[in-house]
């Protein structure tokens, strides 16, 4: 099983968030990713989201790192 976080930021386009999560290492992706009605039913149709996969062959470590990339970036 594999763990999927979905999320948005406050004053941030998906979009923007993305490239700058990218530029500093991190490999996710933005917008409404194929999946437009479950946008729809999220609320977030209008904004999409930056999502991030987990997989069991990632460490706490590289988890913590995103975690401590997507702080800086938000900051």
């Amino acid at each position: 099983q594999t763990a999927v976080l979905s999320f948005r930021a406050e004053g941030w386009d998906c979009e923007e968030l993305g490239e700058a999560l990218a530029a500093r290492g991190a490999a996710v992706r933005a917008g409404l990713h194929c999946a437009p009605l479950a946008h729809r039913t999220a609320g977030t149709l209008d904004t999409g989201t930056v999502r991030c996969s987990f997989s069991a062959f990632n460490t706490a470590a590289q988890v913590e790192e995103f975690a401590r990339l997507l702080g800086q970036t938000l900051r």
